[in-house]
């Protein structure tokens, strides 16, 4: 009676292991720095061990080095760059000072919407209404779903603007 199993056939040669192709490798690497802004080649160097403070001004570096290629380039970002603990520190302060519900969200998330205020501000500098109205849709707690009042809008556009994008 013959069992089941697969019968090795000694006259076959066993399959070799497949390999990734050099090409596929290098575009790959190529695209998670690219995506990952090197997070993914200091988890292979290990840079992370430097701790968070390296990790900060590697960041820090990184954006105002991206700002300056792209403003070599003739290409104007829509956004500025990360601030420093520092002032994103201060940024966050004052935020909570308009509204002490704003501590409810991470200093990323706020300091993200003041960035993304800050493209409002760029596009229409002009438009002091819109851009309150922006900031009251953007900037939204638990507490607050629908945006704060105008008046708080209108402070919280006055802190992006000094603390994030001064020159725009």
């Amino acid at each position: 009676m013959q069992s089941h199993e697969a019968v090795e056939n000694p006259k076959t040669p066993a399959k070799p292991a497949r390999k990734t192709p050099t090409w596929l490798a290098v575009t790959l690497t190529i695209a998670m720095v690219a995506c990952c802004g090197g997070v993914a080649v200091a988890a292979f160097t290990g840079d992370d061990e430097k701790g968070p403070q390296a990790a900060a001004a590697k960041d820090s570096a990184s954006s105002q080095a991206s700002a300056t290629a792209t403003a070599g380039s003739g290409y104007v970002s829509s956004l500025p760059p990360k601030p420093n603990a520092a002032v994103a520190a201060s940024y966050v302060a004052d935020l909570v000072e308009i509204d002490p519900d704003m501590a409810t969200k991470s200093a990323d998330t706020l300091v993200s919407r003041g960035r993304n205020q800050c493209s409002s501000i760029r596009e229409w500098p002009d438009d002091q209404a819109k851009l309150i109205k922006l900031a009251q849709y953007r900037f939204t707690t638990p507490k607050h779903p629908a945006g704060f009042s105008l008046a708080k809008a209108e402070k919280i556009l006055a802190v992006v603007h000094e603390r994030i994008c001064p020159t725009w």
